[in-house]
């Protein structure tokens, strides 16, 4: 029996206007290919929550422009 511990982030958008992008479970080659990506369009990291489930770290990020 495997068992999995599962993260959530919740943070209240105050600004309705701003613009966000999610990413939840990704490794991390994924993610900071993501990252890089948005970089580069203005994009700018809000959260990044690393976490394990089965001995493999996972990431949840959060963006904002």
């Amino acid at each position: 029996l495997k068992h999995e511990r599962l993260f959530g982030v919740y943070i209240k958008n105050v600004r309705k206007d701003k613009p966000e992008i999610q990413i939840h479970g990704w490794k991390y080659a994924d993610y900071r290919a993501k990252y890089d990506q948005l970089w580069l369009q203005n994009w700018r990291l809000r959260d990044l929550t690393p976490y394990v489930i089965n001995n493999n770290v996972r990431y949840s990020a959060i963006w904002h422009q």
